[in-house]
């Protein structure tokens, strides 16, 4: 009898399957299978899965499957892609043990309680919150008009050292309006999930602060490299006349779900965490 008939895969935890699929004891696609039939058994009743792109992670399932059999061996281990803090996500929803009673000499119960356990959040360091910012490339970025009107708008973005640099026209609202305050508040999406994403909609974690603002305009110099590298991301109509927003990360980073196993992001206590912003990042 095979693993995948004797065993039900959506049982074990991510490291087993990881092992099965690398020793070919069970291929991707049988994975995704047992968990896509788990959730028709289950959800009606649980309602806990909104959303469910069966087909979408079939087809990534069935591309593993097709390079792990073009590339020979696969990694042994951990999933590939998978943060090492995921990998506490099955032991952290496991509840504690209560042991049964035990008995004095004599016969007499004595029952014991293991004490609850309890969870110290995790707190992510300012190197991590920046690895996160600098591996990403979209962000929103949120200002107040000098009416006083509050605005935001969905940018893509570069990092470099601890600065965030966009492009924009050099006549955009943006630009004009954060010229006059130099202030602006920032979120940065950070997907979680990897593969699971594609079965279950996972909500991404996110990294939110505060920054100083400057706009340099068409003219500047200093921020040339930043233009001729984002500068197509704009309509070709604008692509003569941009401006650079750089965009300084001050005082505290709020992060939610950065560094912490998926099933803790419903906790929204462990989840949160406030991280202070480098002085070097505050300098540069």
């Amino acid at each position: 009898m095979s693993v995948t008939a004797a065993t039900e895969l959506w049982r074990l935890s991510a490291n087993e399957l990881a092992e099965l699929i690398s020793t070919r004891q069970a291929s991707s696609r049988e994975v995704i299978e047992a968990h896509l039939r788990r959730i028709e058994a289950v959800n009606p009743k649980l309602n806990a899965v909104t959303l469910v792109l069966g087909e979408q992670a079939l087809e990534a399932a069935e591309a593993a499957d097709r390079a792990a059999a073009a590339g020979g061996a696969l990694p042994r281990g951990p999933v590939p892609g998978r943060r090492s803090g995921d990998r506490a996500a099955a032991r952290d929803q496991s509840p504690p043990s209560t042991p049964g009673p035990k008995r004095r000499p004599g016969g007499a119960a004595m029952t014991t309680t293991t004490r609850p356990r309890t969870t110290v959040p995790s707190q992510p360091s300012s190197e991590e919150v920046w690895r996160e910012i600098a591996s990403g490339s979209f962000l929103v970025l949120s200002y107040v008009t000098p009416s006083g009107d509050p605005r935001s708008a969905g940018v893509m973005y570069k990092a470099i050292g601890q600065k965030l640099y966009i492009v924009t026209g050099a006549d955009s609202w943006k630009a004009r309006h954060i010229t006059s305050d130099g202030r602006v508040a920032v979120t940065v999406p950070v997907r979680r999930g990897g593969i699971l994403s594609l079965v279950a909609p996972i909500p991404p974690a996110t990294i939110s602060f505060h920054a100083a603002a400057t706009v340099h305009g068409p003219e500047s110099q200093a921020v040339r490299p930043i233009v001729e590298e984002l500068g197509a991301l704009l309509p070709p109509e604008r692509q003569e006349s941009v401006a650079v927003i750089e965009v300084i990360p001050d005082g505290t980073f709020t992060t939610y779900g950065v560094g912490v196993p998926l099933a803790k992001m419903r906790d929204t206590e462990a989840a949160r965490a406030h991280v202070p912003v480098t002085p070097e990042g505050s300098r540069q």
